[in-house]
């Protein structure tokens, strides 16, 4: 399922595992190579711009 991050207005892809987390992914799909050599096809985390640029006030004390 597609939607839009709504941090970074960027479309991201929902996916839930096995035991019902919800994953959110980039929606262009990736091969990578596992140490073993094994091709895989998947989706990368989804890492949001914006979550990285809020300044230094706004983070949580504790």
């Amino acid at each position: 399922m597609a939607s839009i991050c709504e941090e970074c207005q960027k479309e991201i892809r929902w996916i839930v595992d096995p035991s019902g987390n919800v994953i959110l992914c980039e929606t262009k799909q990736i091969i990578i190579y596992t140490e073993r050599g094994r091709k895989v096809e998947g989706y990368p985390l989804h890492e949001c711009k914006k979550k990285g640029q809020k300044s230094g006030s706004e983070t949580s004390s504790g």
